[in-house]
């Protein structure tokens, strides 16, 4: 039976009580039963074994003085695991002062957490050199939420957020967020550098800053290599070379592969490859493009494309492939193979280009050159402006010299060249006309010489009649040798080319071989044929039968002789036949007996009887010399196209050096250097260098495109040439759309198959899922971009579309234009078919999109439009948030102040003509004065620039309609003035005129 025991307050009396209690308690603590102590007579809870209760008084444990936690005197032992005590001993070793603590049968611990214990509204009082919240054994410190670990610090002292395991001093399994705030950011807080890394490999490291010049101080960089530059940016993480960084001051690599800036401010944007070792250079990305030059040399450009150079200072080469500009400010424009080599020469685009002469240009184009100084060539192929201030605007295969210029028609492959002559317009193979749209005929003028260089007063004209019926057209003689006639005369030139009519029977048997033979020649001067550089052809039945060549080869039924006697057709000979001079030179055929010449004699060996195929000739040759004319020499052969070296069988065909195999040939036609089992037609077991030649080049023969790969994979395509596409195109992938007629594409990533530089002439500089489908429209970068009509450009950012023709969208985010001739930079700028010719900047300053300032000529901008800072650039007026424009107009900014006269301004504004009228071709009515009139009137304006009187401030008009007003306002004032002078003087005649009432009736009393 459970026995509840309540002592009321009799037995706190006197130490009977206590005595007892102490017997009540030993008593039913070993019986399992409860005690309650209280005043108030109620039971013990069940659920304890000693129920206190009091409302002015505590329990009190008992005081004892520790000397050492880890030591249990001053109790005795064993000690009971749990034993509370209240610790009197402040300098407790090994603990936190007095307080309660318990034995945990080890060690006492501390409960007070008024000092040690770490509370969940904080502690105050701490001392960080013995409070401090860990282990102080080898065991970690977790942290835990809902019950599930979320930090830990190992023993190690590394700290994990999210993982049980940390390796580093701080491992987070998961994302790290920010709180943006004054001051807030992630770094280290002594002079070492911050590394980010992914896999534990360094993604960037920001360097530490320093004080001086020293490398690397305050650079960014990705990945290995060698030191970067003070202030350096290098974001690429792969190259070949420990070299390849951003190891200039100031320099920037902003992502690529494999580039290399070595010098003061210069930069690479991206791309493959490329370098740049001059200051303050840039290239902008693509492949193996390089910007170089002698020391202090720079500000050159390179906006992209494949295998492009600079050598030289303040030069530009804006893309393509292979360009090369090799002088001072020279500038290419695209195209592939071009090179400038001299100052300030300008090559548009095309291939092949050269632009050689100072201050020389070519257009574009295939294969031209600009030789001379000051020369030009605008486009066509293989033309070639040799000479100074020369000129040729197109065409085919020209070469002209000095001060000339020239255009050729011509189709055929055979040069052109005019260089011997100079001061000419040459037209070759083309109709030169001289074209009217005024209805006047007109001229081919030629001018007398004269002895100044003004030109003289008279000239020889050529012109069309008036009038006629039918065309007209004059043949000119092919030649300066008499061939025409007519009834009146023939037209005969001398051997300079002056042209003379004479008669044609003064010209027969003179002049001329008659049908009955002539008499008195002198065979000197009389002959038969030509005397410039053409063949005399003798012609029967009006066909050809024999011909005798400018260089006196005779052909007999052939048309072109190769031997000085060339015979086409079977000859006859009825007799014995001897050729030759000397008889040991003679051919002779007698009675079916062939005699042949130069026979040797005394021979020791025998002879080989060959025929000559070049000569047809039959001459002997000894063995020996035979081998040595037939075999491959080791001093070389002058070959045929029959000769090969090779294998007439199945095996393949070796080429060693030193016994060793450098290269073979397959059977299967497969070529290896380096390799002895290619599987391609061409394998090469290390590295490919092509020394500078003219011609160099690595590419197809046949009209198939030339793929360079990367780990097989292809990483650049040139795809063939051709008329249609995706001839002459380069890209970086075979995936998606074709490609257009000559575009450049260098994405390599997209969504959909038809973003691509599927246009003609398109470009996509890079970014991904860009398109360029009008043709010669251009997306530089970004992502889901799109210049989708003709001429149009998207520089970068992110869902730009134009599908207006020659629009431009600069960057920003989600712009598009519809329309033609706009240029766009912002976010959310949408621009509809008729809004043409605008350019528009910002956003639409709706939908989150902020509307932005246009800012200039200062650096801070607070409207609209704010302009400049002084009287010289705008004195800071702007355009209101409410569309006003306002100037500015503080007494500050101006000086020599005028009084003027209002009265005069008045009877000025009287005159001034103020009309209504409309601006010229346009439906836009207006009310004012005219600049002119105005200026007249009053003279403002630009004193010093009579152009500005054609124009009128807005503050000028109002300000002489304030003065205006003014003046009004001071008459009316006057005239109030006098109107109460007036109405107090009709005040006193009213006082006059009844004091004459007055004395009229007075007069008229009197009179009664």
């Amino acid at each position: 039976m459970r026995q509840n025991i309540c002592l009321s307050k009799q037995f706190y009396l006197v130490k009977v009580g206590i005595v007892f209690i102490g017997w009540c308690l030993n008593s039913y603590f070993m019986h399992g039963q409860n005690v309650g102590i209280n005043t108030d007579g109620s039971s013990p809870d069940a659920s304890a074994i000693l129920d206190l209760k009091a409302s002015d008084r505590g329990l009190l444990i008992p005081r004892v003085s520790l000397t050492n936690v880890n030591n249990p005197s001053p109790v005795s032992p064993p000690v009971a695991t749990g034993l509370l005590v209240y610790n009197t001993n402040p300098s407790v070793t090994g603990g936190s002062g007095t307080g309660f603590y318990y034995w945990n049968g080890s060690q006492w611990i501390r409960l007070d957490n008024s000092n040690g214990d770490w509370r969940l509204t904080g502690n105050a009082g701490t001392s960080p050199a013995s409070n401090f919240l860990g282990t102080t054994d080898a065991q970690p410190l977790v942290i835990r939420t809902n019950n599930t670990e979320r930090m830990r610090v190992a023993t190690t002292g590394n700290v994990g957020i999210g993982i049980s395991n940390p390796t580093e001093r701080l491992t987070i399994a998961g994302n790290i967020g920010i709180q943006a705030s004054v001051g807030s950011f992630v770094g280290t807080l002594d002079n070492y550098r911050l590394e980010l890394r992914v896999n534990n490999q360094p993604t960037l490291v920001l360097n530490a800053p320093g004080s001086g010049m020293i490398n690397p101080d305050w650079s960014i960089h990705r990945g290995g290599g060698d030191q970067r530059g003070l202030h350096a940016v290098d974001l690429q993480s792969a190259r070949s070379s420990s070299s390849q960084v951003a190891s200039g001051q100031y320099s920037v690599i902003v992502g690529g592969q494999n580039n290399t800036v070595n010098n003061i401010y210069g930069a690479i944007l991206g791309g493959y490859q490329n370098s740049v070792s001059t200051m303050y250079s840039v290239v902008a990305g693509g492949n193996q493009n390089s910007i170089s030059g002698a020391a202090g040399l720079g500000y050159s450009f390179i906006g992209g494309g494949n295998g492009n150079s600079v050598t030289h200072n303040i030069a530009v080469v804006v893309g393509g492939s292979g360009n090369q500009a090799n002088n001072g400010a020279a500038f290419i424009g695209g195209g592939s193979g071009n090179i400038a080599n001299g100052h300030t020469t300008v090559i548009c685009g095309g291939i092949g280009n050269q632009a050689n002469g100072n201050w020389s240009v070519v257009g574009g184009g295939q294969t031209n050159r600009a030789e001379g100084i000051y020369s030009t060539v605008s486009g066509g192929a293989a033309n070639h402006a040799v000479g100074a201030y020369s000129a040729i605007a197109g065409g085919y295969y020209l070469r002209v010299g000095d001060r000339s210029f020239g255009f050729s028609g011509q189709t055929a492959i055979t040069e052109t060249n005019l260089t011997s002559f100079s001061n000419i317009a040459a037209f070759v193979d083309v109709d030169l006309w001289l074209y009217n749209r005024d209805n006047t005929a007109r001229q081919l003028r030629f001018y007398v010489p004269t002895t100044n260089n003004l030109g003289a007063a008279n000239y020889t004209a050529f012109r069309a009649a008036t009038s006629q019926s039918a065309n007209i057209i004059y043949t000119l003689p092919s030649s300066l040798t008499p061939s025409s006639s007519v009834a009146s005369g023939v037209l005969q030139s001398d051997a300079s080319g002056n042209l003379s009519w004479v008669s044609p029977t003064a010209l027969v048997g003179v002049n001329s071989w008659s049908i009955s033979g002539n008499s008195g020649t002198n065979p000197t001067s009389n002959f038969l044929g030509t005397i410039d550089n053409q063949p005399l052809i003798i012609r029967t039945f009006n066909i050809e039968r024999m011909r005798i060549s400018s260089s006196g080869n005779v052909g007999i039924g052939v048309s072109t002789p190769i031997a000085p006697l060339h015979v086409g057709v079977t000859a006859r000979f009825d007799d014995n036949v001897t050729l030759g001079d000397a008889p040991s030179d003679q051919l002779s055929i007698n009675a079916g007996t062939v005699t042949l010449p130069n026979i040797p004699t005394g021979l020791t060996t025998d002879a080989i009887l060959l025929r000559d195929p070049g000569t047809n000739s039959v001459r002997l040759m000894g063995p020996t010399a035979f081998i040595s004319a037939h075999a491959w020499s080791l001093t070389g052969n002058t070959v045929s196209g029959i000769n090969f070296i090779g294998t007439n069988n199945a095996q393949p065909l070796r080429f060693r050096t030193d016994g060793t195999d450098r290269m073979i040939i397959t059977e299967t036609g497969f070529v290896g250097i380096n390799d002895n089992s290619p599987n391609e037609r061409l394998i090469v077991g290390g590295n490919i260098g092509l020394r500078s030649g003219n011609p160099t080049f690595v590419g197809t023969l046949d009209n198939q495109r030339l793929e360079l790969r990367v780990a097989n994979q292809p990483s650049l395509i040139l795809n063939q040439s051709g008329t249609s596409a995706p001839a002459w195109s380069i890209q970086r992938d075979l995936a998606g759309n074709t490609r257009g007629l000559h575009a450049i594409d260098l994405q390599m990533s997209r969504n959909l198959p038809t973003q691509v530089a599927s246009g003609d002439y398109s470009v996509i500089s890079g970014g991904d899922c860009n398109r360029a489908s009008g043709s010669y429209s251009t997306t530089s970068g970004g992502r889901l971009n799109s210049a989708n009509a003709d001429y149009t450009v998207v520089c970068g950012g992110r869902n730009n579309t134009v599908n207006g023709e020659y629009s431009c969208i600069v960057g920003g985010h989600s712009n598009s234009t519809n329309a033609a001739y706009v240029m766009i930079y912002g976010e959310n700028v949408q621009v509809t078919s008729p809004e043409t010719h605008r350019v528009y900047f910002f956003g639409d300053g709706v939908n989150f999109n902020p509307s932005g300032f246009l800012v200039i000529n200062r650096l801070d901008g607070d409207y609209p439009i704010h302009v400049g800072t002084n009287a010289s650039n705008g004195n800071g007026a702007y355009l209101s948030a409410g569309g006003v424009w306002t100037n500015a107009s503080s007494r500050l900014k101006k000086e020599r102040f005028l009084k003027l006269n209002e009265s005069e301004i008045l009877e000025k504004i009287k005159s001034l003509p103020v009309e209504g009228w409309y601006y010229k071709g346009t439906n836009e009515f207006h009310i004012g004065p005219y600049a002119e009139d105005f200026y007249e009137h009053f003279g403002t304006g630009d004193l010093d620039n009579l152009q500005s009187r054609s124009y009128l401030a807005s503050s000028d008009v109002a300000g002489v309609g304030l003065l205006g007003i003014k003046a009004l306002a001071n008459k009316v004032d006057m005239y109030e003035q006098k109107l109460k002078e007036l109405q107090a003087y009709q005040e006193k005649v009213k006082e006059l005129q009844e004091r004459i009432r007055e004395l009229e009736n007075l007069l008229k009393t009197l009179n009664k």
